[in-house]
């Protein structure tokens, strides 16, 4: 890679870095979103990934013996800052983090000034080019259900940051469980 790709993929990755901490907050005032769908009702329901009652982070997340997703638990699916997990070397969605990702894409179809970033994670194991790589395959698998579920491309943005950002300094399985990951950031409501 020349230097003037290096500096400009450095350049790039400090402007969103720039702009994520910019925009940041330490509370939500979001209240929860229920059944954005118009489908049944959902109410008595939560996905995991989804976050906790304020609608940010995934404070509730439970992971199986493999790091896998353990369904559905709580009480409302929300839209906000979402995280979501994968399984080892895998970028498939889980199935219970589906009907989340749905209510995130309905609220950006009712919501078109709504911008959302996808933030590709891995575990630290790997190659820095594979790693790169798979955290893009992950944030394009959630990026593709958006827009399937009706999500303006124009809405979405994807970056990797492959291990550089790791969720647990940790060298255990769970510490590489919650690794791998995507996070969903609204940069702009």
């Amino acid at each position: 890679m020349t230097m003037f790709k290096k500096k400009i993929q450095c350049f790039s990755l400090a402007a969103v870095v720039i702009a994520l901490t910019a925009c940041s907050s330490t509370g939500s005032n979001n209240p929860p979103v229920d059944n954005l769908n118009g489908g049944p009702d959902v109410a008595g329901t939560k996905v995991t990934g989804a976050g906790d009652q304020s609608g940010f982070g995934d404070s509730d997340r439970k992971f199986g013996a493999a790091g896998a997703s353990s369904g559905l638990q709580g009480s409302n699916l929300q839209v906000g800052q979402q995280t979501y997990y994968f399984d080892f070397n895998q970028s498939d969605v889980h199935d219970a983090d589906k009907p989340s990702l749905q209510v995130q894409a309905n609220y950006l179809v009712k919501n078109p000034n709504a911008k959302l970033l996808l933030e590709g994670f891995t575990d630290p194991r790997g190659s820095r080019e594979y790693n790169i790589a798979l955290g893009e395959r992950r944030a394009d698998a959630v990026l593709a259900i958006l827009k399937a579920d009706g999500a303006g491309a124009d809405q979405l943005r994807t970056v990797s940051f492959g291990a550089e950002k790791l969720a647990s300094p940790g060298h255990t399985d769970a510490d590489y469980a919650l690794d791998r990951r995507v996070h969903l950031s609204y940069v702009a409501k």
